[in-house]
């Protein structure tokens, strides 16, 4: 059995400046002219506020970095590198898409925790999809 954890879907896409800081607390900014996206997740999930500039998710099977702060419903993720990105595309948390894949593990390595950690944390805000293999 294959787990999905999915954001939902992507909420909003916005253009930014070379030098824009993305996110409160200014802990990241852009390098380049960059298409940041938003996903309606936070650390009121479950996904942990650890994973603030760390950590990636997958967007059309295009492995994206999360950028700036988790916020409490929000993480942002750079999607400069996608091509025809839309408002709506799914994105994968933890699990497979495309040829590229996510695992518990790899989460819980960039949020410095376990895997176990990682996957209890979530709460039922998260839309789930358990998919036979």
């Amino acid at each position: 059995v294959c787990y999905i954890f999915q954001a939902e879907m992507l909420k909003s896409l916005k253009k930014f400046k070379l030098g824009t800081w993305i996110s409160y607390g200014e802990t990241f900014q852009t390098k380049r002219e960059s298409l940041i996206a938003t996903l309606p997740l936070g650390y009121a999930d479950g996904w942990k506020r650890s994973l603030s500039n760390k950590g990636y998710v997958l967007v059309q099977g295009v492995r994206v970095p999360i950028v700036g702060n988790v916020c409490m419903d929000l993480t942002m993720i750079d999607v400069t590198d996608v091509l025809n990105v839309h408002v709506g595309d799914e994105v994968v948390c933890i699990g497979k898409q495309g040829a590229d894949e996510i695992t518990a593990s790899d989460v819980a390595q960039h949020a410095l925790t376990i895997n176990y950690e990682i996957l209890t944390s979530f709460t039922s805000r998260i839309p789930r999809c358990v998919i036979p293999e």
